[in-house]
């Protein structure tokens, strides 16, 4: 087994910036350099006397020691939740690092900006016992469950152990709200988390689903400043509306978006391995670019297409973990066995189970289907 300090780096960088953080504030905490107070968020001392830490620290310091039990827990919640779905966030055009940052910048974002008018309104509404504070002025615990929300939302078919008994992805956060409810916890910060989860799942997910395009977008400084993850390739935008029913992916704007650094990487990705637009879309997670292509009777057979080294969407997509890729190019009738190589090479379960392990839900959803998961007769490289 890695030492831990391996076990450390082993992490996305998300995760292990959160949970580093969050070990050493609360250590300091327990070795008494810091007193808690100092961590809060405290507008006035944020305002007035320019306390900007407390912005970073009240999303880190777990309210506690690290001898208490519902702080290791936390620092585990972190690790065990924000790990698996940094891996495999909705996709919001960034790649895979970005889109995974804009969801805990947009949580964070929206967990201060409803901080203020919760406390100011909610004991209008509240029994007297949660009312005061409604909320307190730490969000560790708050961003924690945001995360764990999406994570569901994203694995909903995904079973985990929670104190011993298996919880399907969906209901892992009213299974939470159950267990907090019979422990006599409170609530707050739990609901308010969730609610926040909430808010960015039904804008990246349902939303598009229902206007055919997307509302939130990973923004370009933070794809400059985290990187897209390994696999990023930029794909422009497009409209998903009736305009676009004779259009390929991506349309061509009027005035190109991409600058010539991002165009350079797109083109030698398409040069270096053959890639078709259904490629790129299955590897940067667009559903929204395939759903166009479907509507277009002369890309459509692009599902179905292979670039040099064999590899179709399917293997992206599977590559990715982007589950609703997945079932997406399987309606469109894929072969689920497709191997690459020229037949030679491995099959998409194959793929799932190596990249993802047994548990991902891409992994799962395939055997469920009855795919085959056939080795490579040579190793290949990619």
């Amino acid at each position: 087994m890695d030492d831990p300090l391996n076990w450390f780096n082993s992490l996305p960088p998300i995760t292990r910036t959160w949970l580093g953080a969050s070990f050493g504030i609360t250590a300091l905490v327990t070795l008494d350099f810091l007193h808690p107070s100092q961590l809060l968020f405290d507008w006035y001392h944020i305002r007035n006397d320019l306390e900007l830490w407390r912005v970073v620290t009240s999303f880190c310091y777990c309210g506690g020691t690290l001898q208490q039990f519902h702080v290791l827990i936390l620092l585990y919640l972190i690790v065990n939740h924000g790990q698996p779905y940094e891996l495999s966030p909705f996709p919001t055009g960034g790649g895979r690092t970005a889109d995974a940052a804009f969801a805990w910048l947009f949580s964070i974002v929206t967990i201060l900006a409803s901080f203020p008018l919760i406390n100011a309104y909610g004991p209008i509404v509240l029994p007297a016992r949660h009312a005061y504070p409604v909320l307190y002025p730490l969000f560790t615990r708050t961003l924690v469950y945001a995360i764990l929300y999406l994570w569901s939302r994203r694995n909903p078919d995904a079973r985990i152990q929670l104190n011993f008994i298996p919880v399907q992805g969906r209901y892992l956060p009213f299974a939470y709200i159950g267990f907090s409810l019979a422990l006599g916890n409170r609530l707050n910060e739990l609901i308010h988390g969730i609610v926040v989860g909430h808010l960015y799942f039904y804008l990246v997910d349902i939303v598009p689903t229902i206007l055919g395009r997307r509302v939130l977008t990973a923004p370009r400084f933070l794809v400059d400043l985290v990187g897209g993850g390994p696999d990023f390739v930029v794909v422009e935008d497009f409209v998903a509306d009736d305009s676009d029913d004779d259009v390929g992916l991506p349309p061509p704007p009027a005035q190109p978006r991409s600058t010539p650094s991002e165009q350079e990487q797109r083109d030698a990705y398409v040069l270096a391995f053959g890639a078709t637009d259904a490629h790129i879309a299955a590897k940067t997670g667009s559903l929204q670019a395939l759903r166009v292509m479907a509507r277009n009777e002369d890309a459509a057979h692009l599902f179905h297409a292979e670039d040099r080294n064999s590899w179709t969407p399917l293997h992206e997509a599977v590559r990715g973990g982007y589950l609703d890729i997945v079932d997406f190019l399987l309606e469109q009738e894929v072969d689920i066995n497709a191997r690459t190589q020229q037949g030679s090479g491995f099959s998409p379960l194959w793929l799932a189970q190596a990249t993802h392990g047994p548990d991902h839900p891409v992994t799962k959803r395939l055997r469920e289907l009855g795919a085959q998961e056939i080795d490579p007769e040579w190793e290949e490289e990619r």
